[in-house]
């Protein structure tokens, strides 16, 4: 069945595919084909019916999302603002050194700035790090005490444990719950954690995915194109990360929370320009004092 799948789906090869032979030992020898730009496939079934409306919280940048998609000039786009009351969410920008060469350097300004974020009031907070590798550095630096209840999430968890993960934020407990996370991983999008149930959301890092050879592939085929490789593979699949994390936060029109982005790319023209229109509206804290001043 998976070799007639493959056989089907290689009629469709053309250049927007890539065909490689990956081997991970002796034994294991893959033949892969990876689809680097689904954009023609989607027109083809977007032009079988009359019309069709894509929609997301996250489709941001419109323009990349409009060529990854499919779309066309001609096809309309509609931006419209948060429903939710801006005065409901507090975005604060910390600058620190998180590209991977430096992580090491900046663990304890990252550090206190997450310790000045969650004990400037009791509630539960969702801290999402780059990788798994990452937050076991942080482990040392935060346990549970009196005042919070520490809880990380594992690799590999199932429906069970996740939905254990899930459970600390909706008791009604004396102490605040601080849950570690991955960006991009399995609590980053699609659980809803409203009321005071999450008062929270830091983001460590702007959300680039691992380097890898499927990632660098993409890269090489926009390059191709002239059109930004590394935007394509990494940047704007990263920044989307950070949004589907950041979205935890407010999910009703009485929610009432901060977000916390620590990573000094935040602070460049370049990335500003991929935060949301709701994003625009945010304070910049260099050291923990500022922190808790803005909070």
């Amino acid at each position: 069945r998976r070799l007639n799948r493959f056989l089907k789906l290689y009629e469709l090869h053309n250049e927007a595919d890539a065909i490689y032979v990956e081997k991970s030992n002796e034994d294991n020898i893959s033949l892969n084909l990876l689809c680097l730009d689904p954009s023609a496939r989607i027109r083809e079934s977007l032009n079988l019916v009359k019309g069709a409306v894509l929609y997301s919280a996250t489709l941001s940048p419109i323009d990349y999302y409009k060529n990854v998609l499919g779309g066309e000039v001609r096809d309309k786009d509609l931006i419209l603002p948060s429903p939710f009351p801006k005065e409901n969410f507090k975005l604060i920008l910390a600058p620190a050194a998180l590209k991977y060469k430096d992580r090491d350097k900046s663990l304890n300004q990252v550090v206190d700035y997450i310790k000045a974020f969650i004990n400037s009031k009791k509630g539960n907070y969702l801290i999402y790090s780059p990788s798994f590798e990452y937050m076991e550095k942080l482990k040392p630096y935060f346990v549970s005490d009196n005042h919070n209840e520490v809880i990380y999430q594992n690799k590999d968890m199932d429906d069970i444990e996740k939905n254990i993960f899930i459970s600390h934020f909706l008791k009604r407990k004396n102490q605040s719950v601080v849950g570690f996370s991955v960006v991009g991983g399995a609590f980053a999008e699609g659980i809803d954690l409203v009321a005071d149930s999450l008062i929270g959301v830091v983001v460590i890092g702007v959300g680039l995915p691992t380097i890898s050879f499927k990632r660098n592939l993409i890269k090489q085929y926009y390059d191709q194109k002239a059109i930004s490789g590394f935007s394509y593979a990494y940047k704007h699949p990263g920044m989307n990360k950070v949004s589907q994390a950041v979205g935890r936060l407010i999910r009703s029109e009485t929610d009432i929370g901060a977000a916390l982005l620590i990573d000094d790319r935040y602070l460049t023209n370049e990335y500003r320009r991929l935060f949301k229109n709701e994003w625009h509206d945010y304070e910049v804290a260099t050291d923990k004092q500022e922190i808790k001043k803005v909070l």
